[in-house]
């Protein structure tokens, strides 16, 4: 009799477990015929992640065509999502690299770049622009001890003039979070430069350009894939802007400037400090203006380097 009941309960939880297996099969095949095309496509669609492309921000021109802003194609050192396990030692190694010609660069400061952007792991965290050859063949020739760090060519702002008309142009430089939240819906990034002061950012919305966009596809922790990448959207660079600015005026007004403040520090040598304007006082075009001491724009648009600090936050003096 016991014998009996155990067969029968045997074949009970056996007929359980087939018919169970026989749903799954099922709705396997009906996956698998059905939606296997939607599932795909989902699945890609998830995978992939768009990167935004520099676009050139527009140049700036004095009336006469002279050039005071423009743009140079430049090496960028970036840095991708990396294994928890190989991140510091990558830093650490990234920071003794550009030590000898970025000294403000610290594994302090790279982590909090890439702290910043936390929440898009899949944008590069761009370390410093304008590198030299020198460090790109470098980094490309050790490629495997410097895992996550990407080289890549973009525009960025370049002054031909110099300290000609500084103040004038302002400069450009890392938006900060703040200007990242109250610019949003503008399409900047964390990487993006922005006009700080003069020109560069009293017209910031006409020379940025907008940003084009390259596809890139990423696994499940965001790291991208080593897949050839694609640009879906082309850049599109800013305006260009034509100054009311005499080229040689500019010049003669700055040199004079610079002339009687070196001559009046000979009885007060406080005095280092002038602004000039020049003006047609019939049509109100401003022809040349200047202010003591000079900027020179080139010195902001990365890190500002050790041996500038002092110039423009000098102590006690």
């Amino acid at each position: 009799m016991k014998a009996e009941q155990y067969k029968l309960r045997l074949r009970i939880l056996s007929g359980v477990v087939i018919l169970l297996l026989s749903v799954l099969l099922i709705r396997l095949a009906v996956l698998q015929l059905f939606y296997n095309d939607l599932y795909q496509t989902q699945a890609k669609e998830n995978s992939i992640r768009l990167v935004s492309v520099k676009a050139p921000r527009g140049e700036i021109y004095t009336r006469d065509g002279e050039t005071l802003a423009s743009n140079k194609l430049v090496y960028t050192l970036n840095l991708s999502s990396l294994e928890s396990n190989q991140d510091e030692e990558v830093i650490e190694r990234l920071v003794q690299l550009l030590n000898k010609h970025y000294p403000e660069i610290t594994v302090e400061s790279i982590n909090e770049k890439i702290e910043l952007q936390k929440f898009r792991l899949y944008e590069p965290v761009t370390i410093i622009r304008d590198i030299p050859w020198e460090l790109v063949v470098h980094i490309e020739e050790n490629r495997s001890i410097y895992q996550g760090v990407m080289i890549t060519v973009e525009p960025l702002r370049s002054y031909p003039q110099g300290e000609l008309a500084g103040h004038l142009l302002g400069y450009i430089h890392s938006i900060n979070p703040q200007e990242l939240s109250a610019e949003s819906g503008k399409e900047y990034t964390l990487n993006s430069l922005i006009g700080k002061s003069g020109i560069e950012k009293s017209y910031e919305r006409y020379l940025r350009g907008k940003d084009g966009a390259r596809r890139i596809e990423v696994d499940a922790r965001n790291v991208p894939i080593p897949v050839q990448e694609q640009i879906t959207l082309e850049p599109e660079p800013g305006y260009n802007l034509y100054l009311s600015i005499d080229m040689k005026l500019q010049k003669v007004l700055d040199q004079s400037m610079s002339q009687v403040l070196t001559t009046l520090q000979g009885s007060y040598p406080k005095a280092k400090v002038g602004s000039a304007v020049v003006m047609n006082v019939k049509t109100g075009e401003i022809l040349a203006m200047t202010s003591m001491p000079p900027i020179n724009p080139d010195d902001w648009k990365g890190n500002l380097a050790s041996s500038k600090v002092d110039y423009y936050y000098p102590q006690g003096k």
